[in-house]
């Protein structure tokens, strides 16, 4: 583009254009002078014959007059009239005279055409001049020729002279002395000279336009990244625009290239571009649309579309191929990107376990896997792209049954789901939607195993409703054996209570007894062996006790009447409280008690119940850990919730008895507490405890190594009271009084 408006430009600034135009200019302006100047004359000749044929007319008719006053002349009067030989025939004029009738009696030369009147001389069409010939009137003869005439009135009738206008032009002066000549020459030659200059102007005006346009447009096709070229294959150079250089980054080199430095930039794919030229400039009517790498002047390569056509310069009959190229490397890598996109949704879509197939708007196939083809028995061939729905549908096994599905979106349009049944007996259940741009998607699965299952299931279900009837009778069976052991049990419950109670009460008077002779407070026993003897039975009298007390505590615990009083409760305080109670136990055996707790903690808690908690978990780690060893009592917050942990190092428990520890009055609990003593009840009473706070024991232990018993604890208690109205009991209001 910036070559043809290079072209434009030099064209309109070229002297020798400028000259042929001056040249063209003078010789139109002579012409029209000379002709200007030709009229001028002609019509000054023929006013001057004009006013000459007046004054011969009126002497002619005054000479008429004198031979012939009262009648018409004949024919040898009027040729006796002195002026008519110099006026008609040396001329080529004529004279006519009529009478009164208007009818000719006579005319001169006597060769003249014969009429009868003045009408059959002259035409319809006549016009009278005006000036100083006001007499004289232009007119036209029968036989075409331009005359002037002039008519006088006669004694006997009328005069008409005719003088042909030919003969005036004959004799008109050809631009003899002309001023209007000089002045058109001289207009001419300034007219010449202006328009040189103002074609100077407007050449240079052209070129400043031409000028701007070319930036205007290179600027355009920097930011389209193109550019234009004009490979010359005739004089075997290449023009570049602006843009074209800046494209590929290179500076111009002059105003062309060689075709081999473009061969060495453009390189196709396939070929090169020098045969391509050729092969275009051979074929006229060929076209060239290629796509090519190009190499930037830092070494990258970009990919062009070239697109140009083969033109004939009507100047120089030179071949061109005029084209554009565009940068097209980042479409070129987007179709990458969607190509990969694409075949990683291809490979997604076959890796489905449903069949898949995708319309188009039209309904034509997109994409389907190979268990849509599996399913419905379709070729490969047919199961192609661009196949339409109703030959694959016609392709596809004919369906036995067809039911619709309820589901959700079924509201939208183009949504389907279906449940069909085909010839071989499989179900398949099709859900179908539409797509945003009018094409379907639908996924379909084969349901076979599925619909088994649920005829089995119906079976199973059959056959349970009868194992469920047969239940039901040995369910009430069974509720009434489980109420029956469950008031044995109660019965059990407050007859161990009730025990307890009675034990106590001789039980309290023995260990008065026994306290008081082993203090030898009314005085010596005498013998040293009594003493011994009442210290044995305080001791065991105490053991009992305890055995006493824990069987009445957990009855309260299983019976549900146990006073439950959540106060705020600092752990440290309840802590120190159970070793308080603990320190005979620990003294005797030389343990001593580890305490961690990393931070203060407050929380609501009844403190009997926590101390009892304390105290059974401790009792036991102390019974099952060696002497001189070591109990750690550990205590963190786990959000709104308090994690308390007792450990010790003794002979450990084995993996199956831990699911059956914390059961009241279980023999495992027994036998695990059997080889330190007590009844096997600690466990149990601080589980029943920690769940009236809401709360859980989890046992961690091996064997030969050591326990780690966690009591997981609430912070709060909001629903302390709800959890015993449940359970039947008003808080504060039921409470066991046991008589010590």
């Amino acid at each position: 583009m910036g070559c043809l408006i290079g072209r434009v430009r030099t064209f309109a600034t070229h002297p020798v254009v400028l000259v042929s135009v001056a040249a063209l200019l003078f010789v139109t302006g002579f012409a029209v002078a000379v002709w200007v100047d030709h009229r001028e004359s002609r019509s000054a000749a023929i006013e001057s014959e004009a006013t000459r044929l007046d004054l011969v007319a009126s002497l002619t008719a005054h000479e008429i007059q004198s031979v012939a006053p009262w009648e018409s002349p004949t024919p040898g009067q009027l040729r006796a009239v002195r002026l008519l030989p110099q006026t008609a025939a040396a001329r080529g004029g004529a004279a006519y005279v009529s009478d009164h009738q208007g009818f000719i009696v006579a005319s001169e030369p006597a060769t003249s055409p014969r009429a009868l009147s003045f009408g059959d001389v002259l035409g319809d069409a006549s016009h009278r001049m005006t000036g100083a010939a006001s007499g004289i009137m232009t007119a036209t003869l029968r036989d075409g020729t331009p005359v002037l005439a002039a008519t006088r009135d006669l004694a006997s009738g009328q005069l008409l002279m005719v003088q042909p206008l030919s003969a005036v032009a004959a004799e008109a002066p050809f631009m003899r002395g002309s001023p209007a000549f000089v002045l058109l020459v001289s207009v001419g030659c300034l007219g010449l000279a202006a328009g040189c200059v103002g074609f100077a102007r407007s050449a240079r005006s052209a070129g400043r336009l031409c000028t701007r346009l070319t930036r205007r447009l290179d600027a355009s096709l920097v930011q389209g990244r193109c550019g234009v070229f004009d490979w010359d294959v005739t004089n075997a150079r290449v023009s570049w625009s602006a843009s074209m250089y800046q494209l590929l980054g290179y500076q111009p080199r002059g105003e062309h290239l060689t075709p081999e430095e473009v061969a060495a930039i453009l390189q196709p794919e396939e070929g090169c571009i020098l045969a391509m030229v050729r092969a275009a400039a051979a074929s006229p009517a060929s076209r060239i649309d290629h796509e090519m790498k190009a190499r930037t002047a830092a070494g990258q390569w970009l990919w062009l579309r070239i697109k140009a056509e083969v033109v004939r310069d009507l100047l120089d009959a030179s071949q061109h191929i005029v084209g554009f190229a565009v940068d097209i490397t980042e479409e070129r890598g987007q179709a990458a990107r969607r190509a990969d996109v694409d075949l990683r949704l291809r490979e997604a879509v076959e890796t489905l376990s449903e069949a898949f197939v995708l319309y188009d708007a039209e309904d034509r196939l997109v994409l389907c896997n190979s268990k849509f083809r599996n399913l419905h028995g379709l070729p490969a061939d047919l199961a192609r792209p661009g196949t339409t729905r109703r030959d694959i549908t016609a392709a596809m096994l004919p369906r036995v049954t067809e039911k619709p599905l309820a589901g959700q979106h079924l509201d939208l349009p183009g949504t389907r789901r279906v449940e069909t049944q085909l010839p071989d007996g499989r179900w398949v259940q099709v859900n179908e939607r539409r797509t945003r741009d009018g094409g379907i998607v639908s996924v379909e699965t084969d349901v076979s195993a599925l619909k088994r299952s649920e005829a089995k299931l119906r079976e199973r279900e059959r056959r349970l409703k009868g194992s469920v009837r047969q239940a039901e009778t040995a369910a009430q069976h069974y509720a009434a054996l489980a109420e029956r052991s469950l008031e044995e049990n109660q019965a059990k419950t407050e007859f161990l209570a009730r025990m307890s109670h009675e034990l106590r009460t001789p039980l309290n008077a023995i260990l008065g007894f026994a306290d008081m002779m082993r203090q030898e407070i009314l005085g010596p026993l005498g013998c040293p062996r009594y003493a011994e003897y009442s210290h044995d039975i305080h001791a065991s009298g105490h053991k009992l006790l305890e055995v006493i007390d824990g069987i009445l505590q957990m009855s309260r615990i299983e019976s549900g009447r146990i006073t439950f009083s959540p106060q705020l409760t600092r752990i440290e305080v309840a802590i120190e409280s159970a070793l308080a109670t603990m320190g005979p136990e620990l003294v005797a055996r030389d343990i001593s008690v580890a305490v961690d707790v990393a931070t203060p903690v407050l929380l609501q808690a009844d403190r009997t119940a926590l101390h009892d908690i304390l105290v059974q978990l401790l009792r036991n780690s102390v019974r099952f850990t060696q002497v001189g060893g070591t109990v750690r009592i550990c205590a963190r917050t786990a959000g709104e919730r308090l994690n308390l942990y007792v450990e010790d190092a003794g002979a450990g428990i084995d993996p199956e008895v831990l699911p059956r520890l914390g059961k009241p009055f279980g023999q495992t609990e027994a036998e695990y507490c059997r080889s330190g003593g007590g009844t096997g009840l600690g466990l149990a009473i601080a589980k029943g405890l920690a769940e009236l706070h809401g709360g859980r024991i989890r046992i961690r232990s091996e064997r030969g190594v050591g326990t780690i018993v966690l009591v997981h604890l609430p912070v709060t208690q909001p629903a302390a009271n709800d959890r015993q109205v449940e359970r039947g009991v008003e808080a504060h209001r039921h409470v066991l009084v046991a008589a010590e």
